[in-house]
């Protein structure tokens, strides 16, 4: 089975449906088994397990590590969204959550609808989401190249003029498009990241320089080094290889300007 940079709600009666049908009978069969369990945990009847802008392949030659890795990743980060959900609820914040796939003009549509009837209005489009794989220019596959350019290229454009579309009519609203330093100084070896991170980088200005006239302003953020979870896994792969040791990942923030890697905090402020 595949699932491309899409949101995939599947409850544990159709993983067990898909396992059969594909031939991966054990592990869809171990997520129907973690899916039931945390229903009872949270008392909700049948939880469904959300796949959002990851990519997963299988059936033909997929990897089953990195589909455990990006599912396990999937489901913490979705529980620790609904943690967070339920803190600023609790400060009595109007709080909701949208599963999206951003290259697909009509979920955009069906998310921005989402947010008039949840909010008012839309005031702030943060276009924060993005997939990568680091490989040398050499390495990358056309799969890779299309995976990514559909979530960071095209989905960040059509994120960026379906947010201008509801804030010009208006004369109201910011746009904040992060991108990455990557984007100034591309590398041989991040080439797909570096394209993605210059292409939202033009996106940013080219918008900006005329939206500014309607009163919406358009800015980007380029983040060097960030303690992010995705982040810090591949820095620990690259302290295996440079040190034989994972646990030193942070040294390689030492040679930066602060000495250290950012923090997402840092970003935000």
């Amino acid at each position: 089975w595949r699932a491309g940079s899409v949101s995939l709600s599947l409850p544990a009666q159709g993983l067990r449906t898909l396992a059969r049908q594909q031939g991966v009978t054990l592990f869809m069969a171990l997520l129907a088994g973690v899916s039931s369990l945390l229903s009872r945990v949270s008392g909700q009847e049948d939880l469904p397990l959300f796949v959002t802008a990851v990519a997963i392949q299988s059936s033909t030659g997929g990897n089953l590590g990195e589909i455990l890795e990006n599912l396990s990743s999937v489901i913490r980060q979705r529980f620790k969204m609904r943690r967070k959900i339920r803190s600023l609820a609790a400060e009595g914040r109007a709080v909701s959550a949208v599963a999206c796939d951003q290259a697909d003009r009509e979920a955009l549509a069906a998310l921005v609808r989402d947010v008039h009837a949840s909010h008012g209005r839309l005031d702030i489009l943060v276009n924060n989401a993005g997939v990568t794989r680091r490989a040398h220019i050499m390495d990358l596959t056309e799969q890779d190249w299309d995976r990514i350019m559909r979530v960071n290229g095209k989905g960040a454009f059509f994120c960026l003029q379906r947010g201008a579309r509801e804030m010009i009519p208006r004369r109201h609203g910011v746009i904040i498009n992060i991108a990455g330093l990557a984007g100034e100084r591309p590398t041989a070896n991040y080439i797909a990241g570096s394209m993605g991170n210059a292409a939202l980088m033009t996106m940013s200005r080219a918008l900006g320089a005329d939206s500014v006239k309607h009163g919406v302003r358009v800015v980007a953020v380029n983040p060097g080094g960030i303690e992010t979870e995705r982040q810090e896994a591949s820095w620990r792969q690259r302290a295996r290889e440079l040190f034989g040791d994972e646990s030193r990942w942070r040294e390689m923030g030492e040679k930066r300007p602060i000495k250290r890697f950012g923090t997402v905090e840092e970003v935000a402020n």
